[in-house]
């Protein structure tokens, strides 16, 4: 649809326009959200940083190979700690790389990027809100009966009159850690999404808080059973 839509508009880069509708998937509505305005603003800084670039670039090869190498090297710098950060860096290199070929028309190169970035992120953001995740609350339902379940295992092992054994502990707590890591997962992932019925929210965050003090009693019990 991205590339479609780029066609019409009559934009020379339409694969631009498929990647940033690609790209901008999260998994639910808000995350969806937020990264398309992280790619939108990201790559318009990118644009603004390119043009005030260029006249550097266009000075000789030499100038535009070092260009994309220190853009390559700042892409993964930066992608990890902002992902607007990182398109401002990557816009550099979809720009700068084509210039090996000829020197390309500068107004050319930002009117595609903008126009495709513009429309990707749109079109990827109809189709986030038209497929909505139906299925978020069951799995944060079964989630959490997943973590009432662990819950109770690891009551029934600490109140055997008998001292449970150590193997068995840690069995238990990592069972209701990986449950507990899993409801939380799934109770974000479900607070982002739209068009569903009402998330639990007292009864998961009872759960938790319950779960959270029988870690703190497996982490006494494991201690007690390692000094003996």
């Amino acid at each position: 649809m991205a590339g479609w839509a780029s066609t019409a508009l009559g934009v020379g880069r339409p694969y631009w326009a498929v990647v940033a509708a690609a790209s901008i998937f999260q998994s639910n509505l808000a995350l969806t959200w937020r990264r398309a305005l992280d790619r939108v603003f990201g790559n318009f800084v990118g644009l603004a940083l390119f043009a005030a670039l260029l006249p550097i670039t266009r000075t000789g090869s030499l100038a535009l190979v070092l260009a994309v190498l220190f853009f390559q090297v700042a892409t993964e710098a930066t992608i990890s700690r902002g992902y607007w950060l990182g398109q401002v860096c990557i816009v550099q290199m979809s720009l700068l790389m084509p210039q090996f070929a000829y020197a390309q028309s500068a107004s050319e190169l930002l009117t595609d990027r903008a126009l495709d970035t513009l429309t990707g992120c749109a079109l990827g953001l109809l189709v986030a809100i038209a497929i909505a995740d139906r299925r978020a609350v069951d799995r944060a339902e079964s989630a959490q009966a997943a973590v009432n379940a662990s819950h109770a295992a690891a009551a029934r092992l600490i109140s055997k009159p008998s001292t449970p054994d150590l193997a068995d502990l840690v069995h238990a707590r990592c069972r209701l850690t990986s449950a507990l890591a899993e409801l939380r997962e799934a109770a974000e992932v479900t607070s982002g999404e739209w068009w569903q019925r009402a998330l639990p929210h007292e009864r998961i965050a009872a759960a938790e808080h319950e779960s959270r003090q029988m870690l703190t009693l497996l982490a006494v019990s494991l201690s007690v059973d390692q000094r003996r």
